[in-house]
């Protein structure tokens, strides 16, 4: 666990050697931290993006256990390139990143571009303190934040006096550094052994950046969004670890693969509307084949554009706290994430369509977004460059899709039904199937709907528990397959044989019998047969709820009287309905005619008239032929 450093001895330990006056506004610095860095989390991760530049292969950041502690720290370690004195008066000069000009290090394209990300620490702390090896040296300097006053500035016209405030430089002995820094040192988790600051086996340079005095913003973080924002933002890769209270910083991995994942210039080369034109396949030979930079779009305006498009079953985000996201745009300038805040990138959600967009993930390296970047490197100025992006990732989600209807479509009603089940929340969904299921076949419920296996042994429903509960987490789920079945016309819609994990439709319950055309056909099929569903479901979350069985029942009779009443009081007597009032009126004579009639109005004759008396035909009716434009009528067979 990461400890409080219970003294302030490492902002006055050591001997003064220099000092560097940095030229700042008290007004500049509040508009600068506070109006970029809104989110104490992103101020963390400046520093951490320090690191990066510093060509650091191991980062540590260390909270205290208790942020309200009037001695707590948060503490950023890397194993980067130091800072000597030199460097240190180059880092505090605000505005300009001298590692920006540089060539980068490991091989990195640098993050940093404005040199005000130090300015971040502003908002988390009053003070900031580096302590540095360089060589056989370790320096220490100090920016005490609250030595800045409240300059007087004429602020209305836009003047900011500047102010020189000093920052002491101290020369540190090995001990005098080892003695600050050894509660930041000891632990058992990963984090404390990727980082040896002393010893043999101790990192050739470093850095270690402290907050102390920690503002309001600073105690509000919280351990869980941090991890996340540096999961994303932060190029995790195989020469950069990062390390939080002793534990890494994985890559975000999802639980499920993808239905399909394309590569931007190797699966797909031609986007539809409203992709701009012009793009070009290019392959980097230099590059491992199994890279997602390997292949890539060029543009003239727009640059090299790497990266992939997948899909997925069901929605990504279902579950997760508010601050995660798995769907949507993940936009990468130079490795580092910049729209961690807004995955759609600032496009107009009505144009991306919820359904798909729950379902999209892309995943795409644009580093010629770095001219429009704003300094808090989370918004773009508005211009043809950060439009023309937008329409490149509507296209891809244009095309992600098109591609989600085509496999829709190309999925069973059982399939699809069942997806829609794995998406909903199991605590209304899977969760009452599975105890139901429990409850009926250890006789302690009789549902209506459901079909289940009697009898067994109690090791015989504990294998049976395990089988339907290994089926609800597989691919294919709870649901396989629906069927259309003649039960009796007195049980319900549809009934649940939870042992095949098959849904059977009644063709003898009238408001199947209205709307059979529907069922019966694939194209129509699906909107009905999730109602039929909804039914199996609805019985078991009002068991799953803990209601009285005859209370239950209750409802359901009711339910069930309303959709026969509903059918039966309507305008329209479908084919199916008449078949089936003629079956249940076969034995009753009078019924079997009325039956009889309405079954020639259905069929479009005209003037059906019933007769039936004894000598006389059971009814008359008159059909108009089209082709020869004469009426002949039919006459009925005599009683």
């Amino acid at each position: 666990m990461a400890q409080v450093n219970t003294g302030v001895n490492f902002i006055s330990v050591g001997n003064q050697t220099d000092a560097i006056d940095v030229k700042i506004s008290h007004r500049i610095i509040q508009l600068f931290s506070e109006g970029l860095y809104s989110s104490s989390n992103k101020a963390v991760e400046e520093l951490v993006s320090n690191s990066f530049d510093a060509g650091a292969q191991n980062v540590h950041v260390i909270l205290a256990p208790d942020l309200r502690d009037p001695d707590a720290t948060i503490v950023v370690i890397d194993d980067g390139e130091g800072m000597d004195l030199a460097e240190l008066k180059q880092h505090w000069i605000i505005g300009r990143s001298t590692r920006r000009n540089q060539t980068g290090l490991r091989g990195r394209k640098p993050i940093g571009k404005f040199g005000i990300g130090k300015l971040a620490t502003y908002v988390l702390a009053s003070k900031l303190t580096h302590i540095s090896k360089v060589g056989d040296s370790y320096l220490a300097a100090t920016m005490d934040y609250s030595t800045l006053h409240d300059d007087g500035a004429d602020v209305e016209n836009g003047v900011f006096n500047e102010q020189i405030i000093p920052i002491p430089v101290r020369t540190l002995t090995c001990e005098e550094a080892k003695g600050i820094l050894r509660s930041w040192m000891t632990g058992t988790k990963s984090g404390y052994d990727a980082l040896k600051l002393f010893g043999p086996d101790a990192s050739e340079t470093w850095t270690v950046a402290i907050m102390s005095d920690l503002k309001p913003m600073a105690k509000r973080i919280k351990m869980g969004t941090l991890t996340w924002v540096l999961r994303t933002a932060m190029p995790l890769r195989s020469d950069f670890k990062l390390f939080l209270d002793g534990n890494p910083i994985e890559p975000p991995m999802l639980d499920t693969p993808p239905i399909e994942r394309w590569l931007i210039g190797k699966d797909f080369e031609q986007l539809p509307s409203p992709c701009p034109k012009d793009f070009l396949v290019k392959e980097d030979p230099n590059v491992d084949l199994d890279s997602v930079h390997r292949y890539g779009l060029y543009h003239e305006e727009f640059g090299r554009i790497t990266g992939y498009v997948e899909i997925y079953e069901n929605d990504l985000d279902r579950g997760k706290p508010k601050f995660e996201q798995s769907s949507g745009f993940f936009v990468y300038v130079r490795g580092r994430r910049v729209n961690t805040d807004d995955p759609g990138f600032g496009i107009e959600r009505n144009l991306l369509r919820h359904g798909t967009f729950s379902r999209f993930r892309m995943v795409v390296h644009i580093d010629s977004l770095d001219v429009p970047l704003r300094s808090s490197r989370e918004t773009f100025q508005q211009g043809e460059l950060y439009i023309g992006v937008q329409n490149f990732l509507r296209a891809s989600f244009n095309l992600a899709r098109n591609r989600l209807v085509v496999h829709e479509k190309s999925k069973t009603p059982a399939a699809l039904i069942s997806a829609r089940i794995s998406s909903a929340p199991g605590s209304i969904t899977r969760k009452p199937l599975l105890s139901l299921a429990k409850l009926a076949i250890s006789n302690k419920a009789t549902p209506q709907y459901f079909r289940y296996p009697s009898g067994l042994s109690s090791k015989a429903q504990e294998d049976f528990l395990q089988i339907l509960k290994e089926r609800s987490e597989s691919e294919g789920g709870l649901l396989l397959s629906t069927e259309m079945a003649k039960l009796d016309s007195k049980e319900g819609m549809a009934i649940y044989d939870i042992e095949e994990s098959k849904l059977l439709i009644n063709t003898s319950h009238p408001f199947v019998a209205a709307f059979q055309e529907f069922f019966l056909n694939p194209k129509t099929s699906l909107p009905l047969e999730m109602l039929a569903m909804s039914e199996i479901l609805r019985e078991a979350y009002l068991y799953y709820i803990g209601l009285e069985e005859t209370q239950i029942q209750k409802i359901l009779a009711s339910r069930d009287e309303l959709l026969r009443q509903l059918v039966k009081t309507s305008a329209r007597r479908t084919a199916g309905m008449i078949a089936l009032a003629m079956m249940e009126a076969h034995d009753n004579a009078d019924g079997l005619e009325v039956e009889m009639r309405a079954a020639f109005e259905a069929m479009g004759f005209a003037n059906v008239i019933r007769i039936g008396r004894n000598g006389k035909p059971d009814g008359t009716a008159e059909a108009y032929l089209a082709a020869l434009g004469a009426c002949r009528r039919t006459h009925g067979v005599p009683s």
